[in-house]
């Protein structure tokens, strides 16, 4: 289930940044990937098939609707890359790029009704892989076979797992007894929204339990107070961030990705040498960011502060993979050229 179309919004799933005179695209997330993946697999399911349009015409191109009619009956012919790799069992490109054959949460559902009927594992192997191992010292893992084990204040089996492949987050919580089931899917990078799954078991169980509200991630409440707020307000801004999300300002990724944002829009372009300046005092040993500040003085027109953040940035060169060395050695000679 998608709850909103903002997911396909350019500032939500990649970064721009320009490069040589080119715009550079970063995309940071798989908010593409996911809808691609699902046109395919929609352009192969029957229900949509018969989806036609109400639209009338008085004067119709019959001829080019028959052509286009059969143009998409043979691409509809083809089926979902699930199916098609089922069929072959040649492994497709979109598989293979991102992590495997596509499941659903309802595939996977299905996946826990058959292990809990033993249709996939006889009863004693399926205890055995739900069964919590200890080490050495006699103390319980609590995992067993990839999954975490432990036992619940109701004295009941809970079976979870978790995980990540850097854009989605995906969280399966079991307890078998009690025929309850939770499976969960995020791409949003926030530990908050990752961990949702567990809240929702909680509020399930415990009818005292109040879940705290979830704070946006660290890119949207930036993005959010660069809207509402003057660039008067930046040290407010860098107080909100050290106070309410210290982990994300352990490295410098959030305040150089919404700088260079920022600078792509008139309205927010102070904002985004305000960001970049900022970056640049946290985290002063780190060249690629001297070298983004350059970008920023450079295109604001202030020649000499950009000459000597693009200094900076060589000055700052690693022994190997050097990201930023090329373009800030060729901006520092266009600079000196002039």
């Amino acid at each position: 289930m998608v709850a909103d179309s903002d997911l396909l919004y350019d500032g939500y799933y990649l970064s721009q940044q320009n490069l040589l005179g080119f715009t550079i695209s970063n995309i940071f997330n798989d908010n593409l990937n996911f809808m691609l993946n699902t046109s395919e697999m929609l352009t192969g399911n029957p229900a949509l098939i018969s989806i036609r349009s109400r639209g009338t015409f008085e004067r119709p191109f019959t001829r080019v609707q028959e052509l286009e009619r059969k143009a998409q009956d043979r691409w509809l012919d083809q089926g979902d890359t699930v199916t098609r790799y089922a069929e072959d069992g040649e492994v497709y490109w979109p598989l293979k790029g991102n992590g495997g054959i596509n499941s659903t949460g309802e595939d996977l559902y299905r996946w826990c009704r058959a292990l809990k009927s033993y249709q996939i594992l006889p009863k004693p192997l399926f205890e055995k892989y739900t069964t919590a191992y200890s080490g050495a010292d006699g103390i319980s893992l609590g995992y067993g076979y990839g999954w975490g084990i432990r036992t619940t204040d109701q004295n009941t089996k809970r079976i979870n797992h978790n995980g990540s492949n850097g854009s989605f987050s995906h969280s399966i919580i079991w307890r078998p007894e009690e025929d309850f089931v939770i499976i969960y899917a995020t791409n949003a990078s926030s530990p908050h929204v990752e961990r949702v799954a567990y809240s929702l078991e909680k509020m399930v169980f415990d009818q005292n339990y109040q879940p705290d509200p979830i704070k946006k991630n660290v890119y949207f409440m930036i993005h959010d107070f660069l809207a509402n707020h003057s660039v008067e307000k930046s040290d407010e801004l860098l107080s909100i961030l050290n106070n309410e999300y210290p982990s994300d300002m352990k490295n410098p990724n959030a305040l150089n990705r919404m700088g260079l944002m920022a600078l792509e829009s008139e309205k927010s372009e102070r904002w985004g040498l305000k960001l970049l300046g900022m970056n640049t005092q946290l985290f002063p040993d780190d060249g690629n960011l001297w070298d983004s500040l350059g970008e920023a003085y450079l295109r604001v027109g202030r020649l000499e502060l950009a000459k000597t953040s693009f200094e900076k940035a060589l000055a700052l060169k690693p022994e190997t993979d050097c990201h930023w060395c090329e373009n800030a050695a060729k901006k520092l000679s266009e600079l000196n050229g002039k």
